[in-house]
C-alpha cells in the first residue's frame, strides 16, 4: 500500500521544477482523459435487442487461461474475456468447460457455436474455420530430473510418455514415429501421475505445466528436456459458419486497449507502476526531469568523447567471431556484420540473408525456429537458446541464436540484433558424453541405467494392459578361456561381434543391454513364453556360426536364462535375478541351450 504524505510537506512553497513537473503531468493526464473519450465514441455500440445465447465449450485445466479453482469454481482469463464480450455485444455466453475429449465431442455433435483453445492443423480445417491467433502456446517435451540424455524426438524412442488424451501433441509424437503413449484425461491428471512416478516423460504445454508443477510443489523434480514445437490459440468454428465467426470475431476486436491490457494484467502478471513507489522516490523523479535541461548540455559536450571511442567500439564488434544480422519482426535481415568473411561462409546458406527474409533463405524448419526467437524477442525484449540446423558443404552445421531488440522501436518498426553461433563442436561433444553416459563404450549397447528405465516401462505397461514381457539373461560360454588363450584384444572383439550378431534378429522396441565381462541382458516387451523362447532359438543359431577372430575361426555358444513377468516376478530387480539363476541352470545342464526359471532343475548328465 502506497505510504500517505509526511504532514511536513502539506504546507511547504512548491520549487519552480516541481511546479513544472506537476503541470507536465496535468498536461499528459487530460491528454490521456481526450483520447479516452475518443476510443469511447468510436466504440461500436451494442445492439438494442438480445441476441440469442451462444455456447461455448473448450478446456476446463488449461491455467492460467481456464481452470477450477478448490471448489470447483471456473476461472481464468478466457472466463473474464468472454464475459466482457458478453457485455459488449449484449448476447448471453454459456460456458461449457470439461475435458478437451468432451469439448471436441460436443462441438463435433452441435452441441456448440465455437470451441475455444484449439490448435490449427490441417486435420481440423477439414471440419473448423479458425479465427485469428490470440495466444502463443509452446509445448514441450518434460522429463524427471533423474533422468539424461532426453534431448529430441530421437532419444524419446522405447520410453513411455504421458501426453493429455486428444492434445495437439498426440499426432505430432505419433507422426515422429513415438507410439509408446499414455493417455490422461486432464493436464493436472497427467502431472499427478508423473508426481507419483507412473511417467517419468510427458508432453505438456508450458503455461500448464508451469502453474501445476509449481502448484505441487514440484518444480524442481522434473525439467524442461527440449521444446517439441509452438502452437497458436484459435476460436474455431464449425465449416462453412462465417456469420457466427465474423459476429463473435467482431466482438473481441471492440475490446479496447486498456480493456486487453487489464485482462492481461489481472491473469498473467503486470509490471510495476510508478505509482506504486513511494513518495521520496517521485519527487526524485521530479528532480531529474528538471535536471534534463542540463543533461542536455552535457549530452553536446559528451560528443567529443564519442567519437573518440568509436573506434574502439568497432575494434569489440571486430572482435566477436560470430555473424551479426539486424531483423525485423517479419524475418527480413536488413543488413549483417561479421569480422572475417568466414563469418558468413562457414555456415551456408547464411551468407545469402542480407536484403532477404529467413523463410526465403533458410530450410522451413530453420526459419521457423529463427521466427520464433523473434517472436519471444519481441514480448521479453530478448531470447536465447534457440537452434537451428544448417546445410553446410559437405557437412551439417548446429547453429544457436541470441536475439536482442534494438532500441524501443515496436511492431513493424522494432529491429533485433540476431547473433548466430556456430555450437556444432559442443553438439557433437554433448553427444558424446551422452553417448558414455547411457551406453556400454566397448559394443555401443545402452548400459544399466537405460535398461532400468526400459525395464520400469516395460512393467508399467504390461501392469496397466494385462500382458506379459520377457527378460533374457545371456552369458558366452567358456569367454575366460578365449581371453587366456587369444588375449583381451580378441576377447573385446569377440563381444562387439556377439553384440552384433544379436541387435541383427532383434525388434525396435526389443532392449538389449550389456551388463559387463560377458554378461547380457534383453528385454522383450509384449513377449510370452513361446515368443521367449522363439528369441533364445534364433539367438543360440546366430552364435552357432564360428566367428573369424584376428584371422582365427572361433566357435562359440551362450547359456540363456529366461524370466517372465509376471509369473516369475513384478520387479525389476526380482525379474533380473531369476533370469540369472535360470542362466545358471543353463550352465549346469550343459551350455549352450535357454532355461526358463520356472522349469524344474536338471542334473548335468
Amino acid at each position: 500500500m502506497r505510504p500517505s504524505r509526511p504532514a511536513r510537506h502539506a504546507t511547504a512553497k512548491p520549487t519552480p521544477a516541481a511546479g513544472w513537473a506537476r503541470a507536465l503531468r496535468r498536461l499528459c493526464f487530460a491528454a490521456l482523459v481526450i483520447a479516452s473519450a475518443a476510443l469511447a465514441a468510436d466504440a461500436p455500440s451494442a445492439s438494442p435487442t438480445t441476441p440469442n445465447e451462444i455456447t461455448v465449450v473448450l478446456d476446463d485445466n488449461y491455467p492460467p487461461y481456464i481452470f477450477r479453482d478448490r471448489q470447483g469454481t471456473l476461472q481464468g482469463y478466457l472466463v473474464d474475456s468472454w464475459m466482457l464480450w458478453s457485455k459488449k455485444t449484449g448476447t448471453p455466453v454459456q460456458l461449457l468447460a470439461s475435458d478437451w475429449n468432451l469439448a471436441q465431442q460436443r462441438m463435433q455433435r452441435h452441441q456448440a457455436d465455437v470451441i475455444d483453445t484449439m490448435f490449427e492443423n490441417d486435420e481440423r480445417l477439414k471440419t473448423h474455420d479458425f479465427g485469428p491467433p490470440y495466444a502463443d502456446v509452446p509445448v514441450s517435451i518434460y522429463s524427471h530430473r533423474g533422468i539424461g540424455g532426453i534431448a529430441s524426438i530421437e532419444t524419446l524412442r522405447g520410453l513411455l510418455v504421458g501426453v493429455k488424451d486428444g492434445d495437439a501433441c498426440v499426432n505430432t509424437l505419433n507422426a515422429q514415429g513415438i507410439n509408446s503413449l499414455q493417455a490422461y484425461p486432464s493436464y493436472e491428471a497427467l502431472v499427478q501421475s508423473a508426481i507419483r512416478g507412473e511417467i517419468r516423460v510427458f508432453c505438456l504445454d508450458e503455461p500448464p505445466a508451469n502453474y501445476l508443477l509449481y502448484r505441487e510443489n514440484a518444480e524442481q523434480d522434473f525439467r524442461r528436456a527440449f521444446r517439441l514445437y509452438s502452437g497458436e490459440f484459435h476460436r474455431a468454428y464449425h465449416k462453412g459458419d462465417s456469420a457466427m465467426r465474423t459476429r463473435i470475431e467482431a466482438g473481441f476486436a471492440a475490446f479496447s486497449p486498456q480493456e486487453k491490457q487489464a485482462l492481461a494484467e489481472k491473469w498473467m502478471g503486470q509490471p510495476l507502476q510508478a505509482s506504486d513507489l513511494p513518495p521520496a522516490v517521485l519527487y526524485a523523479l521530479d528532480g531529474l526531469a528538471g535536471a534534463g535541461i542540463l543533461l542536455i548540455v552535457w549530452v553536446v559536450s559528451l560528443r567529443r568523447a564519442v567519437r573518440q571511442r568509436t573506434e574502439e567500439l568497432i575494434a569489440t564488434l571486430e572482435a566477436i567471431p560470430d555473424p551479426m544480422f539486424e531483423c525485423d519482426p517479419r524475418g527480413y535481415c536488413h543488413q549483417s556484420f561479421a569480422a572475417t568473411p568466414t563469418g558468413h561462409t562457414a555456415v551456408s546458406p547464411i551468407n545469402r540473408l542480407d536484403g532477404r527474409k529467413v523463410d526465403a533463405v533458410l530450410p522451413p524448419d530453420a526459419a521457423t525456429i529463427w521466427l520464433n526467437a523473434l517472436k519471444e524477442a519481441e514480448r521479453r525484449g530478448r531470447a536465447g537458446g534457440f537452434e537451428i540446423e544448417l546445410d553446410a558443404p559437405g557437412e551439417k552445421r548446429w547453429i544457436e541464436l541470441s536475439v536482442a531488440r534494438k532500441g524501443h522501436r515496436t511492431g513493424s518498426d522494432a529491429r533485433f540484433v540476431v547473433i548466430a553461433r556456430d555450437i556444432t563442436a559442443r553438439r557433437e561433444a554433448e553427444a558424446a558424453i551422452r553417448q558414455l553416459a547411457h551406453h556400454d563404450p566397448l559394443t555401443g549397447l545402452p548400459n544399466r541405467t537405460v535398461l532400468d528405465d526400459r525395464l520400469r516401462a516395460a512393467i508399467s505397461r504390461a501392469r496397466r494392459q494385462r500382458g506379459q514381457f520377457a527378460v533374457l539373461f545371456l552369458d558366452i560360454d567358456r569367454f575366460k578361456r578365449v581371453n587366456d588363450t587369444l588375449g583381451h584384444s580378441a576377447g573385446d572383439q569377440l563381444l562387439i561381434e556377439f553384440a552384433q550378431r544379436l541387435r541383427a534378429i532383434l525388434r525396435e522396441e526389443d532392449t538389449l543391454s550389456r551388463l559387463g565381462g560377458d554378461e547380457f541382458i534383453l528385454v522383450l516387451p509384449d513377449t510370452d513364453a513361446a515368443g521367449a523362447a522363439s528369441v533364445a532359438e534364433k539367438i543360440i543359431a546366430s552364435i552357432s556360426t564360428p566367428f573369424m577372430i584376428d584371422a582365427q575361426e572361433l566357435a562359440c555358444t551362450t547359456s540363456i536364462g529366461i524370466a517372465l513377468y509376471p509369473d516369475d516376478g513384478e520387479s525389476l530387480e526380482t525379474l533380473s535375478m531369476h533370469a540369472d539363476t535360470a542362466m545358471y541352470r543353463a550352465k549346469s545342464a550343459g551350455r549352450n541351450r535357454p532355461t526358463f526359471f520356472g522349469d524344474p532343475p536338471i542334473e548335468n548328465k
